[in-house]
């Protein structure tokens, strides 16, 4: 009489050999399916990091010559996407809001990259925005905050947002 082990969700007459071929194919099914347990390395995000760097006020004087108002006012800078580990991310978009304590409407400028960073890289976005002001509001006292929206492998999104001042 042979006997075998019969476990309880397989009530066959199996050999353990022939369990773990089918053990073994179904762990294949489920990693070449995107299951991967937690000893996989597709699982970890990337880790993200934004940075702004030659944020610059630039004055113009107003259209009748310099002392003529209103004056015009650029702000450009640089945004900075780097990824470390992971699959990388998708920047989506990056949109900074600029504003002056003594202003009711921030100046909004938005880009739309749509690019792959893997790790080891970084994407830099130039941006810059401006208009016409009073010449009291230079130099002033201009913020920027810089909202870097991402899409990670999973689909997962995130919003991260960095504040900075102009020189």
């Amino acid at each position: 009489v042979r006997r075998t082990r019969v476990m309880p969700m397989l009530r066959c007459n199996v050999s353990e050999g022939m369990r773990l071929v089918v053990g073994g194919a179904i762990v294949v099914l489920c990693q070449a399916c995107g299951s991967e347990g937690p000893t996989g390395a597709s699982h970890l995000e990337s880790t993200v990091h934004i940075q702004v760097k030659d944020a610059v006020e630039m004055p113009f004087h107003g259209p009748a010559g310099p002392g003529s108002e209103p004056m015009s006012i650029t702000f450009s800078w640089i945004a900075t996407v780097s990824v470390t580990g992971g699959g990388g991310v998708t920047v989506e978009s990056i949109e900074t809001r600029v504003r002056e304590a003594r202003l009711a409407q921030p100046l909004v400028v938005s880009s739309s990259p749509s690019a792959l960073v893997m790790p080891g890289q970084a994407l830099e976005v130039r941006q810059s925005v401006g208009g016409p002001f009073e010449s009291a509001l230079y130099p002033g006292s201009w913020e920027g905050a810089v909202v870097v929206r991402l899409r990670h492998p999973s689909t997962r999104r995130e919003d991260i947002t960095v504040t900075f001042a102009f020189r």
